[in-house]
């Protein structure tokens, strides 16, 4: 007679949000896996990373510092998504040159799972070694609980395929940067102006508009990323 209390202890939705997670650490590892140098590729997507950001955060400084308190929220949502395109895509762009000359579509796909996956673990970690324990809440709403798993596979996704249409942009078609770059300032960049605009972002509203932007604008570059790649 015990076993329907026990079963109504289970917390289901924290065994959904485990097996997500679980999904969001081991895909960018089978994408990895699925190619001969893919986890070369998938390191250096990480490594890559590493490096863009460390060079986008004083970068970001000094453009604050360059734009002025009277800059609007605007001007700072595009000048601060066009840096963080720029520093993270042109760093892929220049691996993709100088260090990675052979690859497939597969290895491209990995270098970018990589970047995804290293972000997800630069973020965990502090959280981890703090023992914070994060809004978890029953009484928070169902969204606000699974905002970092939404956040986080969004990212992979775009990572994965913005970097690929670089990866194409330098093997096939300089075009294939455009979008790439344009899909990854609009997402930085609406970070910061929301970020400017001190946004509620927990508020529905708020929250949704912004998740579904971002996850769609992931998603279309992915997309592209597939269908430009056939041939390779």
């Amino acid at each position: 007679m015990q076993a329907p209390e026990i079963a109504r202890r289970v917390d289901w939705e924290n065994i959904a949000r485990l097996l997500v997670f679980s999904v969001l650490f081991l895909a960018p590892l089978l994408i990895a896996a699925a190619a001969p140098g893919g986890f070369l590729w998938f390191a250096a997507g990480g490594i890559v990373w590493a490096i863009s950001v460390a060079a986008k955060i004083p970068l970001a400084g000094f453009l604050h510092k360059g734009l002025g308190e009277s800059a609007t929220s605007e001007a700072l949502g595009v000048a601060h998504g066009v840096l963080s395109a720029a520093c993270e895509l042109g760093c892929a762009a220049a691996c993709f040159v100088w260090y990675l000359a052979d690859g497939s579509v597969w290895t491209a796909a990995a270098f970018g799972a990589g970047a995804g996956w290293i972000e997800v673990v630069a973020l965990l970690i502090p959280s981890l070694c703090s023992g914070a324990q994060g809004p978890e809440s029953d009484e928070l709403p169902w969204h606000v609980r699974w905002t970092f798993l939404v956040e986080r596979t969004g990212a992979v996704i775009g990572h994965t395929g913005s970097r690929g249409l670089i990866w194409l942009a330098v093997i096939q078609n300089p075009w294939f940067a455009l979008p790439a770059g344009i899909g990854f300032a609009i997402v930085d960049g609406l970070a910061v102006y929301g970020s400017v605009r001190k946004w509620e972002w927990f508020e529905w509203v708020i929250w949704s508009r912004f998740y579904g932007a971002v996850t769609t604008i992931s998603v279309l570059e992915l997309l592209l990323f597939i269908g430009f790649a056939r041939g390779e």
